[in-house]
């Protein structure tokens, strides 16, 4: 069995008071022997005043998650007591996840041996490594991906730069703008500022 938390249940007795904001939905893990009813209709995000701060806690990981990292610059907001900015309407995205991936012990062996070739293969076989990384929404494939924005052959920088993009990964755009500035291949440069210009559409 497979279960991964925490779970934020109230304490009896706490006099802390809080503000619920969402609530969990569904069990993280629905497949594979999970057990059930571990985190649906448990506390997803909290926000509370504690002294002169205020304090926003989620169980997730937003910040390295695709499609969530938009999350980021709101609870720093509200924690500053910042007015919340709008986004644009592309930037919510709750249909990149839409299915349970279980990742075998064959799948997680092909993971790690894509990142070598990341180092090793051929543009071809780099590209179809993004590919089933990003089909299989790899969590450490992001530690990984830096590096292709400046490949040597100009299809691998290209599909590096929209594996980024799709993924939301904004801790990359100082990447992307200067592999767009630095693109010699001027196909290359021009797909790789479309790419780019839908990374910095999700800024707030």
């Amino acid at each position: 069995m497979y279960y991964e938390g925490p779970v934020f249940i109230p304490a009896e007795g706490d006099t802390i008071q809080y503000e619920t904001l969402a609530i969990m939905e569904s069990d993280v893990h629905e497949e594979g022997n999970a057990p059930t009813n571990m985190t649906n209709n448990k506390l997803f995000f909290i926000t509370n005043q504690y002294g002169k701060g205020r304090v926003f806690s989620c169980i997730a990981h937003p910040e390295a998650t695709p499609g969530m990292m938009w999350m980021i610059p709101r609870m720093v907001r509200w924690t500053l007591d910042k007015p919340i900015k709008e986004y644009g309407e592309n930037v919510v995205n709750p249909t990149i996840f839409n299915k349970e991936i279980l990742m075998s012990i064959a799948d997680l062996k092909q993971e790690s041996g894509y990142f070598r070739t990341f180092l090793y293969g051929t543009a071809d076989e780099k590209i179809a490594a993004l590919d089933w990384l990003q089909s299989k929404h790899s969590w450490d494939a992001k530690r990984w991906i830096q590096g292709l924005l400046f490949d040597g052959d100009a299809k691998v920088r290209v599909r590096a730069a929209q594996y980024i993009a799709d993924t939301h990964y904004l801790h990359y755009l100082p990447d992307m703008r200067a592999a767009c500035q630095s693109e010699k291949d001027e196909i290359a440069k021009v797909q790789i500022k479309e790419q780019l210009d839908k990374l910095e559409a999700l800024l707030p």
